[in-house]
């Protein structure tokens, strides 16, 4: 060890001794003090820790496991952003999205700037990583609550890209654990043949049947019970002789309103005389709509009055009243010839 140092030029020499004696000065100091023999050990280990995991993990919120991906597209709000090349996806097939989690994928790829314009630029590679971020922080599937995966061939680009959008955008985002490899090896849904993850009309109706057939699946799996299978068969031959025997079906439907109207109706009275006289009057009502049935009017006695009396009451004078042609003229005394 002293022929190395006897080996370094004078000036090498003098800065080591000075700052050998600086560093005994401060183990001397240490060791004299236990809080500050623990405060220089937390410096000397937690800054190189801390710097570690800034290098590793900071920028980002973490990284999942493609199995929990799969989940989190299922029942949160959350987008996967998936950041390789055409050829690579065209090769290699996409997520496959469905049901809940379909329109919840996008594709971003990282772009190619032209040689003249990379050139030109003191970073170029990072500004490619800044332009895919704010595309991904302008998507309509990111809100303020979305939580955004990033996915690549691998997890290198992808780390990238998420710190970037920390630096451009103020967003955390995920990075899947291994990129689309660790999900093709886990062997998750994959959809062969696309390019993108946009859906067509047959997608939503595949879902719709998928659904069906799940929910059918689940019903004959609880036929199996007992129980089940008996109410299940019990309500089949009720809809049965409904469907077959629909007149008195529709009768008893009928009779059954009509005793739930005078249910009804009957609780609505305050008193038994109130319960008579609607069924008096709902009675008239019925026989005055029976065919041969006349409602008899009361007869009217007219009032005759004597012209001059009416004149008389009204202010006018007595109209003389017309003889008729058919009355006999008065009688006269015949007139004697001697007389």
């Amino acid at each position: 060890m002293s022929s190395l140092v006897d080996s370094l030029p004078p000036e090498a020499q003098a800065a080591l001794a000075a700052g050998a004696d600086v560093a005994a000065k401060i183990l001397a100091q240490a060791t004299s003090s236990p809080a500050a023999l623990a405060a220089s050990s937390g410096v000397a280990i937690g800054v190189p820790v801390v710097l570690w995991w800034r290098a590793r993990y900071g920028g980002y919120a973490g990284k999942l496991q493609p199995v929990d991906v799969f989940t989190m597209l299922q029942n949160e709000d959350a987008v996967l952003v998936d950041i390789r090349t055409d050829e690579q996806r065209f090769q290699d097939g996409v997520v496959e999205l469905k049901r809940a989690a379909r329109d919840r994928g996008a594709v971003i790829p990282i772009s190619r700037l032209e040689a003249a314009l990379a050139r030109q630029l003191r970073r170029a590679d990072e500004v490619a990583f800044d332009i895919a971020a704010a595309q991904i922080a302008g998507l309509r599937q990111v809100t303020s609550r979305t939580k955004i995966i990033i996915m690549g061939e691998g997890e290198e680009r992808a780390v990238k890209v998420a710190r970037a959008l920390r630096t451009v955008a103020s967003r955390s985002a995920y990075v899947m654990q291994g990129g689309f490899s660790a999900w093709y090896r886990e062997q998750l849904p994959l959809k062969y043949g696309a390019v993108d993850y946009s859906s067509s009309a047959g997608d939503y109706l595949a879902d719709e049947a998928e659904v069906i057939a799940e929910k059918t699946t689940s019903l004959l799996s609880r036929l199996r019970d007992p129980p089940t299978a008996v109410l299940t068969a019990a309500a089949l031959t009720l809809s049965g002789y409904t469907i077959y025997d629909i007149h008195s079906t529709l009768r008893f439907v009928g009779v059954a309103g009509m005793l739930l109207t005078l249910a009804n109706r009957a609780s609505r009275y305050d008193s038994p005389q109130d319960a008579l006289d609607d069924l008096q009057g709902a009675y008239a009502r019925v026989a005055g709509l029976l065919p041969g049935t006349r409602t008899r009017r009361p007869a009217v006695q007219p009032m005759m009055l004597d012209a001059d009396d009416n004149a008389e009451d009204f202010g006018e004078e007595a109209e003389p009243q017309p003889v008729s042609s058919s009355s006999s003229p008065p009688s006269q005394k015949p007139v004697s010839n001697g007389v």
